[in-house]
């Protein structure tokens, strides 16, 4: 358990009053607000490079574009049987 001495937590405990702490406080956010903005503004600036790289070369285009394909296809197929199931159909017919 702790002892008290009855002394302040530190030498200037009482000469600080409430408009200067709140002042520094405002100091301290204006700070950091300029801190993250000059990160945020360096990471766009970082990004942007990003899209002036060229692309990369695709080695396999074949199998890229085969992939592509089946994955059209696959989402036609869905779309399909979702339109067929509003409609209460598990099958197209002609019409």
């Amino acid at each position: 358990m702790a002892t008290t001495t009855g002394l302040p937590p530190y030498p200037g405990h009482g000469s600080v009053t409430r408009r200067q702490r709140d002042s520094a406080e405002l100091e301290r956010i204006k700070i950091r607000a300029q801190e993250r903005k000059r990160r945020i503004d360096s990471r766009v600036e970082r990004l942007s490079d990003i899209h002036r790289l060229p692309p990369l070369p695709v080695y396999d285009r074949g199998v890229l574009e085969a992939h592509r394909a089946a994955k059209i296809g696959r989402a036609r197929q869905e779309e399909l049987a979702n339109r067929l199931a509003l409609l209460g159909r598990t099958t197209r017919t002609r019409s």
